[in-house]
């Protein structure tokens, strides 16, 4: 498999709290490849609250954030699990 075909076959996570890293990382991998994730409990509040309203300052387009939000890590959990099958996740306001 080539390169490029190895990486897009991964997941990634948004931990970075960086709207040009997050673009970036669509444009390379496909917002069906991001999971908004955080540090916590590793990181402080103010960090917390950064990593909940960055994915705004990205750019993405309201269908890449519905995937990132939770739609691709719904779509990941098992049957049966309370959130598998959801669209999207609330939008976090810090």
């Amino acid at each position: 498999m080539e390169i490029t075909g190895g990486l897009r076959s991964m997941y990634y996570d948004t931990v970075s709290g960086s709207p040009e890293a997050l673009t970036s990382a669509c444009h390379a991998f496909g917002a069906d490849r991001l999971l908004f994730g955080t540090d916590y409990p590793y990181c402080n509040e103010q960090e917390f609250r950064h990593h909940l309203g960055y994915l705004s300052e990205s750019g993405l387009n309201a269908d890449e954030l519905r995937q990132v939000r939770g739609s691709t890590a719904a779509a990941l959990l098992p049957p049966g699990h309370p959130a598998a099958g959801k669209q999207e996740f609330p939008a976090a306001h810090a």
